[in-house]
């Protein structure tokens, strides 16, 4: 029995070495200490910390967008910024030679999105407006550098950027481009802002128009005059020696001038006869079964208005086109008529009337 004791000490020495072996080498395997790979849609950075018990580790990534730089310790991983609002998932794995381990990165996508309006019309006493945007990204407001007039704020808080216009002394309408770049989604958004007030339309104006002629639109040029009277505005130039009556046209965001159809403008004198003159909605009508557009001309005796609208153009700079409207029984009239109840004169039907390069009041 004693022979037997001594023989099982014996052996418990010879195999406890092993086992402290044993544990040694499953302490010093590579393993992750900690990683933040949770990233958000700019460009940034996160740590990934290893184990590796002095051995130098390698990292590799299975996309090119996300990079890996390996330190003592840990892991520096790097994003670029996600130009997508779809998220993305790249795989790292990390080696020291004997094994490996692989971690996860995901990014999220981004939002780069206007939202509301994107053309403005502002007035001349120190206007306010706001551009929604909603961005993850930081963005660029472009005002270009000869316009001196607008300030901004960036708010990305409430999701929009707040403009200021400053007081508009000039006496003449006045329109920029702003751009909202950005460089994160390679995108961009672009505002239109016209800041002009009813007074800024008085003067002497070019003007643009067509006439059916043998039904087809001639364009036909000329001068003419919008200044103040005492029921508001009045348009000369138009049609003979009548003034056209012109009213203050204003909706939440649009304020302009409009021309009221089915008004009484006068008499016509024609020899011994006097002929009443009266102005219409003008509508245009195109029909042919090949093809070939063939214009006539009727009016719509409703009353309804033909609305003056800024736009811009790079050889006139800014032109108020009267916009075309559709009359009660859904036909579209694109300008004015001027006859009476007997019949229209044709001569006088005039559409698509442009006001540019204004000049003031003598």
């Amino acid at each position: 029995m004693k022979k037997l004791h001594i023989y099982f000490l014996l052996l418990c020495v010879a195999l406890c070495p092993a086992c402290d072996k044993n544990d040694d080498e499953g302490n010093t395997g590579l393993y992750i200490v900690k990683s933040e790979l949770n990233f958000e849609p700019t460009a940034s950075t996160g740590y990934i910390v290893v184990a590796a018990n002095g051995r130098t580790i390698s990292a590799q990534s299975s996309e090119s967008w996300c990079t890996a730089e390996c330190l003592n310790d840990s892991v520096r991983v790097s994003v670029e910024t996600n130009p997508s609002i779809e998220g993305r998932t790249a795989l790292l794995t990390i080696t020291d030679g004997i094994s490996e381990q692989r971690v996860p990165v995901s990014q999220y996508g981004g939002i780069f999105r206007h939202e509301g309006e994107s053309t403005f019309y502002v007035d001349d006493i120190l206007p306010i407006f706001f551009f929604g945007l909603v961005s993850s990204y930081d963005y660029d407001v472009l005002i270009p550098e000869d316009v001196d007039w607008i300030l901004y704020r960036k708010d990305t808080e409430a999701d929009f950027i707040s403009f200021l216009a400053d007081e508009n002394n000039t006496g003449m309408p006045r329109y920029t481009q702003i751009e909202v770049a950005c460089s994160g989604m390679n995108k961009s958004y672009y505002i239109d802002l016209y800041q002009y007030s009813l007074e800024d339309l008085i003067g002497k104006w070019n003007a643009e128009w067509q006439i059916p002629v043998n039904s087809v639109l001639e364009t036909r040029t000329g001068n003419i005059t919008i200044k103040n009277a005492d029921n508001g505005l009045e348009i000369e130039g138009l049609y003979g020696d009548f003034s056209i009556k012109a009213e203050k046209y204003e909706t939440i965001d649009f304020s302009s001038l409009a021309i009221s159809t089915n008004q009484y403008l006068g008499e016509m004198e024609i020899g011994s006869t006097k002929i009443p003159i009266n102005l219409y909605g003008g509508i245009l009508e195109s029909r042919d079964n090949n093809g070939k557009t063939v214009y006539s001309v009727e009016a719509d005796l409703s009353e309804s208005q033909y609305i003056c609208r800024a736009v811009y153009t790079e050889d006139r700079g800014i032109t108020f086109v009267f916009d075309p409207y559709t009359t009660a029984s859904g036909k579209k009239a694109s300008g004015i008529v001027f006859g009476n109840e007997s019949g229209l004169d044709d001569t006088g039907s005039l559409f698509n009337l442009k006001l540019y390069n204004k000049q003031p009041l003598e």
